[in-house]
């Protein structure tokens, strides 16, 4: 009984539209947040949302591309921000003002993370197409989301063969000549698809008299479970937000 009711109360179950609308007033309040206080209390929240829900295929590739652009940041932030000096050696100066902002914005990028992991659990990029057509998102913006989504997955498809190929013919990447120019030849092959791909795309919606609009099944209406959701994220949206208002640094 008790594992039925958790189920009942994942983030599945909720409509596609009250998700869309929830995470995305969770990510602009924790994108404007200048408290290290609520952006712990948001990750640690966000991960023990994130731990409930089925995770995703993909989360550890996706979780170090973040935290490795995170790490250029950790890098140059400290070098680069004028500031009271922690250390330094010679030309170098790391400064206090350096590391608190990239530790914040560690913490802030991080918690969008897990947040966006657990409120689109199980969505599919027909349904995030669904959501913003429901809530009467321009045509236009959710054709192009839509369309985006189904080639990435095919670049990624080819790019994978091309690097196989490679790989057959006995290719071993270093740091040489050899390796750039192999590099380059797959980007130019994999351009050069890519607008093969496109222009076919192109024609096949044509010949399937594509007028822009995708057709949908007729939306039920908001439940009240729903509405709830809604309600809820937006309060706690708004609750950030004042909070990183009344006390930016200090708490």
């Amino acid at each position: 009984m008790k594992a039925d009711l958790a189920e009942t109360f994942t983030f599945g179950a909720f409509d596609p539209r009250a998700r869309l609308v929830g995470v995305l007033g969770i990510l602009f309040s924790l994108a404007l947040l200048k408290s290290w206080v609520v952006a712990i209390v948001m990750l640690g929240l966000g991960v023990l949302l994130w731990a409930r829900e089925p995770v995703r295929p993909g989360i550890k590739a996706r979780a170090l591309t973040v935290n490795a652009f995170l790490a250029i940041l950790w890098v140059l932030t400290p070098l680069t921000t004028p500031g009271h000096v922690l250390f330094g050696w010679g030309p170098v100066t790391v400064t206090e003002t350096g590391v608190a902002l990239v530790a914040l914005l560690t913490l802030k990028c991080n918690a969008i993370f897990f947040w966006f992991e657990a409120l689109t659990t199980a969505m599919r990029p027909t349904d995030f197409a669904r959501a913003m057509t429901g809530l009467k998102v321009p045509n236009k913006l959710t054709s192009l989301f839509l369309l985006t989504a189904r080639q990435i997955d095919a670049f990624e498809r080819t790019r994978v063969s091309l690097e196989e190929a490679a790989k057959l013919r006995g290719f071993e990447p270093k740091l040489n000549r050899l390796t750039y120019v192999t590099r380059a030849h797959m980007v130019g092959i994999l351009l050069m698809r890519a607008e093969r791909e496109s222009r076919r795309l192109n024609e096949a919606l044509r010949l399937r008299a594509f007028s822009g609009t995708w057709p949908t099944v007729h939306f039920h209406r908001l439940r009240p479970k729903d509405w709830g959701l809604i309600v809820g994220l937006t309060g706690l949206a708004l609750t950030v937000v004042v909070t990183g208002v009344l006390f930016p640094v200090g708490l």
